[in-house]
C-alpha cells in the first residue's frame, strides 16, 4: 500500500479540534528529547560556524605600495565627504534653532502685533541731580533696562504681559541729565500696566546704583500716555519678517546641499571604492555576540523544522479517518485529555461531560455506527486520561454483533485484541476493552508483536478474530499492512479497529 501523503487542512483541523494539547505535539517533543544530543550537537557546529563568521578579517592584511596609495586616495576623499556632511549638519540645526525662535517672535512677540497707525505708548522722564558723574549714573540706568533687568522677578499675575518680549517695546534715551522711558504697546491697559513695573523697578535699583556711582537723587518728572503713528514700526516688523524668511530659505539650501554631498558621496563609493577597502568597522564584542545568538536561534530552529517535518511527512497514523480509508472498521475512538484541558469540559445533563464540544470536526471522528445514544467512559492516569467514544461496554456490543456474523468466530467466542505500538495508552485501552468484551460473555485476551511472537500469532489464529488497536502519531501504515496481510493470511478475520488520539 502507497504511503498515505500528508494532508495539511486535515492535520490543522486535528490541532484546533485538541487545543494543542494532544498526542501530536506530545509525540514531537518525545521525538525532540530522542534526539536531544544531536540536536544540540548542530546547535554547537552552527554556534560555531558563527563564532568564525564573525571573526574572519573584513581585508586581506597584506596591500602592495600602489594599492596603500589607492586607499589612501580613498579614504582622503571619503574623509572631506564626512567632514562636509558634519559641518551641514551642525549647521542645519544651528539655522533649525534660528528659525523656530524667529517663528516663534514673529508669531507671539508683543512687538510684531503692534498696529503701526495706533500705537499705544507711554512715557516716563526722570531728573537726576547729584555731585558725581552725571554720565555714570544715568548710563547705569540705561544698561539695566536695555539688558533686561525690568523683566526679572515679574510677579505670576504679570506673566499674561509677556515681559520676555519687553525688549524691543522698552527704550530709553539720555537728554542731558533726563532719562526718558518709552513703552509702547497694541493694548492701551497693558502699557500702563507695563510702565508701572518699569517706574517701580527704577526705584528699586536705585540703592544699588548709589552704592556704585554715590549718592545722587532721581525725580520722576511726568508720565503721560497717548497713541501715535510711526512708519519706523512697520519697518522693524518687515525686517524681522524678512529674516525669517532668509533663515527659512537659507535652511532649505543646506538641506540641498546636504543631500547633494550624500549622493555625490555616495556615487564615489559606487564608482572608486578599492575591492580591498576595509568595511565599516564594528565593536568585536558586540559583532561576536551577534552572530553567536544568530547561530543559536538558527541552529534551535533548523533543528526543530528537521525533527517537525521529519514527524509530519512521516507514513504515520493520524486519525481515524486514515484508519476508515483502509476498509477497516473503527469501532472505539480513545482521546488522551491533559488535566487542564479536563477543567474546560462542560457539564452535559445526567451528570455526563462532553469532553470534545460541538465541533464540525469532532463528530467527523466519530466511530463508524450510531452514536446518538452512546455513553462515555473516562480512565484517569497520571497527568492525562483517556475518554472513550464509545464507552468500552458499548463497542463490545458492536464486536459480538460482528463476531457472530462469522460461523467461525461463533464457534469459539474469542477476540484477540492486537496491539499494533505497545505503550501506557495502548495497553490502558486494551485492558478497558478486554474487560468490558469479557463481561459481554466473549473470551478476550491482548497480544503485541504478532510479527515477531509464535506464541501470540498462536493466541489470535485460536481466536480467529482480532481487534487491532492504533496510535495516532506512532503506528505507521506499513505496520498496519503487514498486520492485516499476517491476518489474512492466517485466515484470521480483522473485526474492526480502536483508534488512540
Amino acid at each position: 500500500m502507497e504511503k498515505k501523503k500528508f494532508n495539511i487542512d486535515s492535520l490543522k483541523s486535528y490541532c484546533q479540534i485538541n487545543n494543542m494539547k494532544t498526542l501530536y505535539v506530545r509525540n514531537i517533543l518525545l521525538d525532540l528529547w530522542e534526539v536531544r544530543k544531536k540536536a544540540a550537537i548542530f546547535v554547537a557546529f552552527c554556534v560555531f560556524i558563527a563564532v568564525v563568521l564573525a571573526l574572519r578579517p573584513g581585508t586581506p592584511a597584506n596591500l602592495s605600495a600602489e594599492q596603500k596609495k589607492e586607499l589612501a586616495d580613498y579614504n582622503s576623499q571619503i574623509e572631506e565627504y564626512d567632514t562636509a556632511i558634519d559641518d551641514l549638519k551642525t549647521s542645519i540645526e544651528d539655522n533649525k534653532k534660528q528659525v523656530s525662535e524667529l517663528k516663534n517672535y514673529v508669531d507671539n512677540a508683543i512687538y510684531m502685533q503692534i498696529d503701526p497707525q495706533n500705537i499705544q505708548t507711554s512715557v516716563v522722564q526722570y531728573s537726576l541731580q547729584t555731585g558725581g558723574n552725571v554720565g555714570n549714573i544715568l548710563n547705569s540706568f540705561i544698561t539695566y533696562i536695555n539688558d533686561g533687568g525690568l523683566r526679572e522677578s515679574v510677579s505670576e499675575e504679570d506673566k499674561d504681559l509677556q515681559p520676555e518680549y519687553w525688549r524691543d517695546i522698552i527704550g530709553a534715551y539720555l537728554n542731558s541729565n533726563i532719562i526718558n522711558i518709552t513703552v509702547v504697546h497694541y493694548d492701551a491697559e497693558k502699557c500702563a500696566r507695563i510702565m508701572e513695573i518699569v517706574k517701580q523697578r527704577i526705584q528699586e535699583h536705585v540703592p544699588e546704583v548709589k552704592a556704585a556711582q554715590g549718592d545722587f537723587t532721581l525725580t520722576e518728572l511726568e508720565t503721560s500716555q497717548f497713541v501715535k503713528a510711526d512708519a519706523g514700526i512697520v519697518n522693524g516688523q518687515n525686517g524681522h519678517r524678512n529674516n525669517l524668511k532668509n533663515y527659512e530659505a537659507g535652511l532649505a539650501d543646506l538641506r540641498n546641499r546636504l543631500v547633494s554631498y550624500r549622493t555625490n558621496k555616495a556615487n564615489y563609493i559606487k564608482n572608486n571604492e578599492p575591492d580591498f577597502a576595509p568595511k565599516a568597522e564594528e565593536s568585536p564584542v558586540i559583532r561576536v555576540i551577534k552572530y553567536l545568538l544568530v547561530g543559536i536561534i538558527m541552529g534551535v530552529v533548523i533543528a526543530c523544522a528537521a525533527v517537525m517535518l521529519r514527524y509530519i511527512l512521516s507514513d504515520r497514523l493520524r486519525s481515524a479517518a486514515d484508519l476508515r480509508d483502509f476498509g477497516l472498521n473503527v469501532l472505539g475512538i480513545c482521546r488522551i485529555r491533559s488535566e487542564e484541558k479536563k477543567e474546560d469540559k462542560t457539564d452535559l445533563p445526567g451528570g455526563r461531560e462532553d469532553p470534545f464540544g460541538d465541533k464540525e470536526s469532532d463528530r467527523a471522528e466519530t466511530p463508524d455506527h450510531d452514536t446518538s445514544a452512546d455513553a462515555e467512559k473516562t480512565l484517569e492516569t497520571a497527568g492525562s486520561s483517556l475518554t472513550f467514544h464509545p464507552e468500552p461496554a458499548r463497542a463490545a456490543m458492536d464486536i459480538k454483533v460482528l463476531a457472530e456474523a462469522r460461523s467461525r468466530i461463533r464457534e469459539t467466542n474469542a477476540v484477540s485484541i492486537d496491539l499494533l505500538h505497545e505503550d501506557e495508552f495502548c495497553i490502558q485501552a486494551a485492558t478497558a476493552y478486554t474487560e468490558a468484551l469479557s463481561e459481554a460473555g466473549m473470551t478476550a485476551g491482548c497480544v503485541s508483536h504478532i510479527m515477531d511472537s509464535a506464541e501470540n500469532l498462536k493466541k489470535m489464529v485460536e481466536a480467529g478474530a482480532c481487534l487491532l488497536v492504533a496510535e495516532a502519531g506512532k503506528t505507521t501504515y506499513q505496520d498496519l499492512k503487514q498486520h492485516i496481510e499476517l491476518c489474512g493470511r492466517y485466515q484470521i478475520t480483522v473485526l474492526g479497529c480502536v483508534v488512540i488520539e
